[in-house]
């Protein structure tokens, strides 16, 4: 017959004392580099409304050279910017888009240091009213479906307990978001640029035909003015390929996320996270000096 089994001594009053404060650690330690990922994500999309300004504005530098060109004299900004109204709705949907982006790699953020999220009103407005003008019905859908995430997250109290079923529940939403915006900058915004060139080219070329012979100094001028234009127009293409790879690291780095969702604080996941920030960081910099 056995015997009653002894029941266990209690830990030794060091270990009783350790063992509260490790717990307390272990509630405590946070995914840095998630959060520092998302601070870095957050930083690229709000740089998304000066590029989205400035494709406003190359439409209307081009309506202008045309109209002068065709000798309709010079219009004012008003007229102009009528001419380019339907590039304005899709710029103002595609920066309503990049607002809610951001808005959510900042819940992201908060999500990762145990806080909670705040849904900015103002963006919640912009994302109720959005039109469909020169977006993806897919792509609007994935904007809508974050609007509903960030209104579920503000009044459900989120906390990092739900990271990880976040990453994996909007990673289609948050990529086909990113992939929205990145078409535009290579794409559309490029193609704004390349017809801005042409337009300058056509413009200075019809002015020193027409007068070059006459006034060769003068022609000069107009053809040093028409090389800064150019040298201009240069630059911001090599700015926009440049934001084009900060938006692909931060593509890379949410996908990162979803497939290390389970382990969001391994070494390795934070190693990649780390080396997509100094690139965004870097880019960044670049950028604010070309828009």
């Amino acid at each position: 017959m056995l015997g009653r089994r002894r029941p266990l001594a209690p830990p030794p009053a060091h270990v009783r004392t350790t063992l509260p404060a490790v717990a307390l650690l272990v509630a405590c330690t946070q995914p840095v580099a998630v959060a520092k990922y998302a601070r870095a994500a957050d930083r690229t999309t709000q740089a998304f409304s000066g590029v989205a300004g400035e494709m406003t504005a190359s439409c209307v530098r081009f309506e202008r050279y045309k109209a002068e060109r065709d000798g309709g004299g010079w219009d004012d900004d008003a007229a102009l910017r009528r001419r380019c109204a339907g590039r304005d709705s899709a710029v103002k949907n595609a920066v309503v888009a990049s607002l809610v982006l951001r808005e959510y790699f900042a819940a992201l953020a908060n999500l990762a240091a145990n806080q909670l999220v705040h849904y900015d009103a103002d963006v919640r407005a912009l994302a109720q009213d959005v039109g469909d003008a020169g977006v993806d019905p897919a792509r609007a859908r994935a904007v809508g479906d974050l609007a509903a995430f960030l209104a579920d997250a503000a009044t459900g109290q989120y906390r990092r307990r739900e990271l990880a079923q976040v990453v994996e529940t909007e990673n289609e939403s948050v990529l086909a978001v990113v992939d929205g915006l990145h078409a535009i900058v290579t794409e559309d915004y490029r193609l704004e640029l390349e017809i801005e060139r042409q337009a300058v080219n056509d413009y200075f070329h019809t002015a020193v035909a027409t007068d070059g012979a006459r006034e060769p100094l003068a022609a000069m001028l107009v053809k040093n003015l028409r090389d800064d234009q150019i040298a201009t127009i240069a630059t911001k293409e090599s700015a926009l390929r440049s934001y084009a790879r900060a938006l692909a690291r931060v593509r890379a780095g949410h996908q990162a996320l979803y497939d290390a969702r389970e382990e969001l604080d391994a070494p390795a996941l934070a190693n990649e996270l780390a080396g997509y920030v100094t690139t965004i960081d870097d880019i960044l910099a670049a950028l604010r000096q070309a828009f």
